[in-house]
């Protein structure tokens, strides 16, 4: 029967027929063809007549319109809150439109392996009442040429669509937040693909093996894609990646076409062989995958810079080089006592420099090192640091490391030297030659303080000290 066409009128009529089942090939029905009995020049219908039938049919049609059972070719079974799930399909109709109630229930969801390995179905239309669509729910349905997913479906199971190998074309609608893992799996006649707007994350090995796909554009929301998401898919040749994409996971992209790639700078975490990379052309034992001259365009020092970089790919800067100007300290000369530390702070100009690294030297390290601005007092002396940018620009401090702290902010109100070696009555001059251990009173801070000793000098070289604050 799955040849027939048309059923003329009175066909069947007085033949005791209780029920048909009517193929969807059938687009003509005649006057009384089924359900009516003849007597005494009246017909009248058989009581209780079923038609079994795809829903939207010509028989359909028929059914509603002679007020028959009609009973639907989609298997179901009752949810806990009353709703129905399509649990199985039994028609011949190849565009199958699924209706938003059966027997006055809604249907909310296509149930696991619900058209699993139909050979019949090109064309599916799911209502906007479905809100899932479980795994394995079209698995290996090979003549599945197009799908109109419902405006309110918010996941797709695992492998549902996986194998459907005529499926030509994928509109996931706005509502959708989760796709299982392999849910499109060697779609291999998929070429259009619309993700939406809603896609929270895209599962491992989702669209892998889709090889008619050319064009992969990621929206806003997608945070990750997972291992191998668009793995063997060899048609593509253009990505575009979303706003808020943050990790593009192993072999994501591996074995396509693409060359060339755009990644933006919010992407912060990139797999092995995520990209640029392919498994098609290795030699026996070289298992460097990354594709030569692939090219990564990005912002400097970026996740992306990083990857191209430690896999040998070309990297094309998205953002403007901006050269250092001039480097400066906050301290062109400094003071430090033996064992202590001190700290310099560079400042780069233009303030929106791009590389803004800083590399310090130290002319004696002996005296002083430097790490990262911190200087330390080796042992008494002087010697320079220097600071330098990324492209020679320098800036320099003179250091000089005492045995003891210098009168920084003082000031000596009375130069009293209290003890002396040589004539303690003679005040006019030295007469022995040796080194005196001075002495200065001195006012910081409102405060008296005695210092011993502040320095050596010979006794012919010093009579009177002087100090500024």
């Amino acid at each position: 029967m799955s040849g027939l066409k048309s059923i003329g009128g009175y066909a069947f009529t007085n033949t005791g027929l209780t029920s048909a089942v009517i193929p969807a090939t059938v687009t003509t029905i005649g006057l009384n063809a089924l359900g009516y009995k003849y007597k005494d020049s009246t017909y009248t219908m058989v009581e209780d007549f079923t038609v079994t039938c795809d829903y939207g049919s010509e028989a359909y049609s028929y059914a509603t319109v002679n007020c028959f059972n009609i009973k639907s070719t989609l298997k179901t079974s009752e949810n806990e809150d009353g709703t129905l799930t399509i649990t199985g399909y039994s028609g011949t109709n190849p565009d199958l439109f699924i209706p938003s109630e059966i027997n006055g229930k809604t249907v909310t969801s296509i149930g696991e392996d619900a058209f699993w390995y139909n050979s019949v179905v090109k064309n599916v239309t799911i209502p906007d009442t479905v809100k899932t669509i479980e795994p394995y729910a079209f698995r290996l349905c090979k003549t599945l040429e197009t799908v109109k997913i419902g405006a309110n479906v918010e996941s797709i199971g695992k492998y549902a669509f996986a194998n459907c190998s005529a499926l030509s074309s994928v509109d996931i609608p706005n509502s959708v937040k989760n796709i299982g893992i392999y849910a499109f799996y060697n779609c291999s006649a998929m070429a259009i693909l619309n993700l939406g707007n809603s896609l929270e994350a895209i599962e491992q090995f989702t669209f892998s093996g889709c090889t008619s796909l050319s064009t992969v554009i990621i929206p806003d929301s997608v945070t990750s894609i997972g291992n191998g998401a668009f793995y063997n898919c060899t048609a593509v040749s253009n990505v575009q990646f979303g706003k808020g994409l943050v990790k593009i996971s192993d072999y994501a992209f591996e074995n396509t076409e693409l060359y060339v790639v755009e990644i933006p700078s919010n992407v912060t975490e990139i797999g092995s062989y995520a990209i640029g990379a392919s498994d098609m052309t290795v030699e026996e034992g070289n298992y460097d995958y990354y594709i030569t001259g692939f090219t990564i365009c990005a912002e400097t020092g970026s996740a992306a810079h990083k990857y191209a970089t430690d896999n040998g790919l070309e990297f094309v800067a998205t953002n403007p080089v901006i050269a250092a100007e001039k480097i400066t300290l906050d301290k062109t000369s400094l003071s430090i006592v033996k064992g202590k530390t001190a700290t310099l702070k560079a400042t780069i100009t233009p303030a929106d420099t791009t590389d803004k690294t800083v590399s310090w030297f130290t002319s004696d390290k002996t005296v002083a090192t430097v790490k990262n601005g911190t200087v330390t007092a080796v042992k008494e002396g002087t010697c320079t640091i220097t600071a330098k940018t990324a492209n020679g620009k320098k800036a320099t401090c003179k250091v000089t490391v005492t045995l003891t702290a210098p009168l920084n902010n003082t000031s000596v109100i009375n130069s009293t030297v209290v003890a002396w070696f040589g004539y303690p009555d003679d005040r006019q001059g030295c007469r022995r030659k040796e080194s005196l251990h001075l002495f200065i009173l001195f006012q910081e801070n409102d405060k008296y303080k005695l210092e011993a000793p502040w320095r050596q000098v010979h006794n012919d070289c010093k009579r009177t000290f002087q100090a500024h604050g």
